[in-house]
């Protein structure tokens, strides 16, 4: 779960001093704390340290759940730190675990980042991707500057850390106190300046991006596909014209598809109709019709006696206000008219 590094200096477990009232929320706040406490990996302290029970800073809690993390952290390995410091969207700590010769391009687990229980557990992730993946533009510049490498990946038919994240955006606060908006165009722009280099699929997925963005980022994503388009090698290129045909060639083949079930369902309800309207011009056949009267819907019922080319002759046998079925319209006459059989259903 992600959280500004303000966070830690802003929540605290509620009730836990001394002379607190033994209310509620102090007990879920103590039992917050026994929770980070015990806590010992990076994944369960940042789930337990600093839940929204921690709220009040000047607490004593406060200060024993935060000097826990920052013990704990400072007996990590300084590129675990950094990964606690991505995580947190901790500008300065990030820094400071570059300085103590942090692997910005360090890997890590999912396990290790978002527990035991993560899709693919045992699948790496640079922070780099972190990063990305949370469009913390800063700390993605911070770990680009300090030499992480944009074309991680673990193979040459992924998407890239960063063209996977194009269509979304986010607000970012910042280091300076600023809030701005980010967007993965941004974070994409940004690893292009710092050698980004496209595969087949990178170009593949921006190029369906851009096959539905509109505005005013339409000419900033083209202009981010043709740099990435000029550093593709020639297999790249080929492979990319390879993958689009296909994409197409299964669109063409999906659209087919689909207007062959609705003409097939049109089949279907043209056949019902004809059915159905050769079941209203069969001699004898009881029939009903619905029409709007002055105060009430009127329902009449009828027999087909008679055929034309066209319409039914219609015995109308009775008329009865549909609030009230048991009861005969008054002034109603027995009469026969021609009528459209598609002006009549079966009744039931």
């Amino acid at each position: 779960m992600k959280r500004t590094f303000a966070i830690l200096h802003a929540l605290l477990l509620v009730g836990c001093s001394t002379g607190a009232i033994n209310t509620p929320e102090s007990q879920a706040g103590g039992q917050a704390l026994q929770e980070c406490l015990s806590s010992v990996d990076l994944y369960r302290m940042s789930t337990s340290c600093f839940k929204s029970e921690l709220v009040n800073p000047d607490s004593e809690a406060f200060v024993k759940a935060t000097n826990h993390w920052n013990s704990a952290l400072a007996n990590m390995p300084v590129d675990e730190q950094l990964l606690a410091h991505v995580l947190m969207n901790n500008i300065e700590g990030a820094k400071a675990a570059i300085e103590s010769g942090a692997n910005v391009n360090a890997t890590f687990t999912n396990r290790i980042i978002v527990g035991p229980d993560a899709l693919s557990p045992e699948t790496q992730k640079p922070v780099l991707q972190i990063a990305a993946e949370d469009l913390d533009i800063e700390m993605v510049e911070l770990l680009l500057v300090n030499g992480a490498n944009p074309n991680l990946r673990r193979a040459d038919t992924d998407v890239d850390l960063f063209t996977g994240q194009v269509r979304n955006y986010s607000y970012r606060n910042m280091a300076d106190g600023t809030r701005i908006h980010v967007s993965g165009l941004d974070v994409l722009e940004l690893a292009i300046q710092y050698g980004l280099t496209p595969t087949a699929v990178s170009l593949e997925w921006l190029d369906q991006a851009l096959s539905v963005t509109y505005g005013s980022t339409g000419p900033a994503m083209l202009a981010a596909f043709e740099e990435l388009w000029a550093r593709a090698t020639p297999a790249v290129r080929r492979e990319y014209v390879e993958i689009s045909a296909a994409n197409r060639a299964r669109a063409a083949d999906a659209a087919s598809l689909r207007s062959a079930e609705r003409y097939k369902r049109r089949a279907e309800a043209d056949a019902l109709m004809q059915q159905h309207n050769e079941s209203l011009r069969r001699i004898g056949t009881r029939i009903c019709k619905e029409e709007q009267g002055n105060l009430s819907r009127i329902l009449y019922t009828g027999y087909v006696v008679g055929l034309a080319a066209e319409k039914v002759q219609i015995r109308v046998s009775n008329a009865v206000p549909e609030s009230a079925p048991s009861v005969t319209l008054g002034g109603f006459r027995e009469s026969i008219i021609w009528d459209y059989p598609s002006s009549w259903y079966m009744c039931e």
